[in-house]
Order: structure tokens, then sequence, then C-alpha cells
């Protein structure tokens, strides 16, 4: 009965592990990527240079595989 005991406590641990992980991660993800906000920055410095909107300049960045 010992052995059945200690797998039940160590499955409830583990189930609340993974629980709380689940939860913390939720908590922290970010909803732009790095490398989205590398482009906006992009964008946005040659749309400010050439005078365009920051759109347009991301739809030309698209275009050429930025």
């Amino acid at each position: 009965m010992t052995n059945e005991i200690y797998d039940q406590d160590f499955a409830n641990a583990m189930a609340l592990k993974l629980r709380l992980n689940r939860e913390a991660r939720a908590k922290t993800i970010q909803t732009t990527p790095p490398e989205m906000s590398f482009r906006l920055e992009m964008a946005q410095s040659i749309a400010m240079k050439r005078g365009g909107t920051v759109e347009e300049v991301m739809e030309e960045l698209e275009a050429f595989g930025f």
C-alpha cells in the first residue's frame, strides 16, 4: 500500500507542477515576437526618411521578403 500512496502523491505533485508552470507561461507570453518588433522599427525608420506610411513600408518589406 505504501507504493500506491507514494505513486498517488507523486502524480498529484506533478499535476500541480504542470498546472502552475502552464499558468506562469500564460502570464508571460509576448504578444509580438522580437523579429516583428525589429521589422516595425525598420519600417518606421524607412517611413520617416521617405515620407510614407508604416503600413505601406511593411507591405513593401513583405513583398521583398523581409
